[in-house]
């Protein structure tokens, strides 16, 4: 179904998650623009639906990049008390490109039938046209690779 150029792994990523979050573009944009500021690359990012008037927003940043973006969520729960931030490091990225991703019903299934041969621990996922991502902290990766190319 998928060739091995299809599947990029990459470790030593942080997962943040801010929650109980005002449900408020203006303050989101806030605070990427800080984390932007500071340098800090993010990848992905996922956002719950509101409930009444908050949310959850999770995104991922280098394991080297956490102690930075650490500052900055602290400096943010002090400035809204009902904030909360969750962090979980050393995760891994698998993601599974393919053009055609998009046209060609059944994807989806095939990746999460890969991902729970291969026992893994998803704890974020998102998407793009030819593109899905599984932010995981355990995942037998070999199982994960031979699933998908078979």
């Amino acid at each position: 179904m998928f060739s091995k150029e299809n599947i990029q792994i990459t470790h030593g990523i942080t997962l943040i998650s801010l929650r109980e979050m005002p449900s408020d573009v203006c303050l989101l944009a806030d605070i990427f623009e800080s984390i932007a500021q500071h340098e800090i690359n993010i990848d992905m990012i996922s956002q719950t639906p509101p409930r009444g008037n908050t949310l959850d927003v999770s995104f991922t940043v280098s394991d080297e990049e956490m102690a930075k973006v650490l500052t900055l969520t602290n400096q943010l729960s002090k400035e809204f008390a009902g904030i909360g931030t969750v962090v979980s490091s050393n995760n891994v990225k698998l993601t599974v490109s393919e053009s055609s991703m998009n046209t060609r019903p059944g994807m989806a299934n095939v990746i999460f039938r890969a991902a729970a041969k291969a026992d893994a621990d998803i704890k974020l996922i998102t998407t793009a046209d030819t593109e899905v991502s599984l932010l995981v902290s355990f995942c037998n990766e070999a199982d994960f690779v031979e699933n998908l190319i078979r």
